[in-house]
């Protein structure tokens, strides 16, 4: 016998501190007794969109060599004086900003934040660690070209986005791009978009809110602020009506399908909604898609859909990779579930994704790199201190109507872009039968 559901777990939002410092950087923080631990964020706004158009690839690159090495250490000194700490510093870049993060214990978290500080105040812009960087850049985008996956996902952002718009580029840029990066482009865009004005950081661990201000002074006092501009792209307009392209990988044994279409921000009132809305339909390993894809016909080892989380409207996603001889039965099965799912659902998938949801929300936010996420959430998107329990009430909240009403809003198969990646020869003749008429080849260039 199948026991009764226990009681919903409730999220406690711990207490949530905040301070800006005079150089303009806002500061969140959470303190969590619980481990002799800390995880920071250093999060900088801009990132990829404040790439030139003409030359992307450059904030990817600057997060790349910069915590190669400082003014006065060596990359091999750096590397050791961080793990003679117990400590890690990675640099990572993003479409809508370049973050540093840090994982400390409590009593290194002053020694690890002065290190942060001369990777970021003291660059030591090593053209060795450049022409590394480089290279690694050139091979991860050459390797990428071979996996259909990545050919997929980056035709996709292509076709998205348009031609003028960065977001359609691969964040590393291209191989054209890369070869004409130098290190004097690097230098221009530190100083252009690297300042303390756009500059939130997130505490979250054993350490007091007066420590953490204590260890931040010197970023305050030494890192001056400027004005940094960010580029503005004018999001396309959804197609009006579906389209497939296709991809030639000649002999390919597998097919790899997006489908989507540039729909909402994050912060949109109506996101939340629409999360929950897709749970059901491909958000879950329980999904339709996947259950129907994966479980009954065997075609894939998953499918899956999702709304991608920015500061500008974003896309829905709906991917898979499937058996090349079950390609356009793949394609008839995701047109059809999306416009069965704007038929709305039963009242028992509704209750279904709501517990699905609510139960396993509180799991979110237990480790210190969680507490330090909400963090980032509620300094990004300018989320209240309690904007999750928020989100729990309006999921709770939702009915068989209004997730009809989100399903025709937001998930329409007749005004996606669909791009496919196989073999042409085989595949994309019957593609037709989808009724979206011929499929567009595309060259990869």
């Amino acid at each position: 016998v199948e026991p009764a559901a226990s009681k919903e777990p409730e999220v406690n939002v711990p207490e949530i501190w905040k301070a800006r410092l005079t150089n303009g950087i806002e500061v969140f923080g959470i303190q969590n007794k619980e481990l002799p631990l800390v995880e920071m964020n250093l999060v900088i706004n801009g990132g990829v969109t404040n790439d030139k158009i003409e030359l992307p690839g450059v904030a990817s690159m600057v997060a790349s060599v910069l915590p190669q090495g400082t003014l006065n250490k060596t990359p091999e000194e750096l590397e050791e004086e961080i793990e003679l700490l117990g400590s890690s510093i990675n640099m990572s870049p993003g479409r809508e900003e370049i973050s540093m993060n840090a994982s400390t214990l409590s009593r290194n978290f002053g020694k690890t934040l002065s290190l942060m500080k001369e990777i970021l105040l003291e660059p030591r812009w090593d053209s060795a660690e450049f022409v590394m960087a480089q290279t690694r850049s050139r091979n991860a985008i050459i390797q990428s070209e071979a996996r259909p996956s990545s050919v997929a996902a980056n035709q996709f952002s292509k076709l998205v986005y348009g031609p003028d718009h960065i977001l359609g580029y691969d964040i590393r840029g291209t191989k054209q791009s890369i070869d004409k990066i130098t290190i004097d482009d690097l230098k221009a865009f530190y100083e252009k978009n690297l300042s303390p004005s756009v500059t939130k950081i997130q505490v979250a661990g054993n350490v007091s809110q007066e420590e953490v201000l204590e260890a931040l002074k010197p970023i305050e006092t030494e890192w001056k602020a400027k004005d940094v501009t960010f580029n503005s792209y004018t999001p396309p307009p959804a197609p009006e009506k579906s389209q497939i392209y296709f991809v030639d990988i000649p002999g390919s044994r597998q097919s790899v399908i997006y489908a989507g279409y540039l729909a909402l921000s994050r912060d949109n009132p109506d996101f939340v909604k629409a999360d929950f809305d897709n749970y059901r339909l491909g958000g879950a390993f329980t999904s339709i898609l996947n259950q129907i894809l994966r479980e009954e016909k065997g075609f894939t080892y998953g499918a899956s859909s999702y709304f991608r989380e920015m500061k500008v409207p974003a896309p829905f996603i709906t991917s898979t990779s499937v058996r090349s001889d079950a390609t356009l039965e793949t394609m008839e099965i995701i047109k059809g579930e999306m416009e069965k799912y704007r038929n709305g659902i039963s009242e028992n998938d509704l209750q279904f994704i709501k517990n699905c949801m609510i139960r396993s929300n509180a799991l979110r936010f237990e480790t210190n790199d969680a507490l330090a996420n909400m963090l980032y959430y509620i300094g990004k998107y300018g989320f209240s201190d309690d904007y999750v329990k928020q989100e729990e009430d309006v999921i709770r909240n939702m009915t068989v109507a209004e997730q009809k009403a989100i399903a025709e809003k937001y998930i329409n198969p007749d005004r996606m872009i669909y791009v496919v990646v196989g073999d042409a020869a085989t595949q994309m003749k019957q593609l037709e039968k989808v009724g979206f008429g011929k499929p567009v080849p595309i060259v990869r260039q």
